[in-house]
């Protein structure tokens, strides 16, 4: 494995009225960090820098791209960044005991977004 592929990540936000939640994954899968952010132009921009460049993240796997989501991926497709579209569980389809969680949605949406990579 290569040092450039080393510091490749994978993203996934929650999307909120008010707030994204922002999960990173190194290479391997394994968590780096969840962060929350403003749900506007600058926690847009706030949310990028966090990412790191468009060459070091593989994808953003983004929560209701075309409603809570759609000004961040509007703002990450301008910076160059691969934005999909993904789904994770609502209340109803969650695990028995397992409450609603925005890092977790995170953390699946990224998670999402390793899983369609060879």
């Amino acid at each position: 494995m290569s040092e450039l592929e080393k510091d490749l990540v994978f993203a996934g936000v929650d999307t909120h009225k008010d707030t994204h939640t922002l999960c990173l994954l190194d290479h391997m899968g394994r968590a780096i960090g969840t962060f929350r952010f403003a749900a506007d132009a600058k926690g847009y921009d706030a949310l990028a820098g966090k990412i790191g460049g468009p060459a070091t993240c593989v994808g953003v796997g983004v929560e209701g791209t075309g409603s809570y989501g759609a000004g961040l991926t509007r703002r990450l497709l301008e910076l160059g960044y691969c934005v999909y579209e993904v789904m994770v569980p609502g209340r109803a389809r969650r695990k028995p005991g397992r409450p609603k969680s925005d890092s977790a949605d995170a953390e699946v949406a990224a998670r999402q977004v390793l899983a369609k990579m060879p």
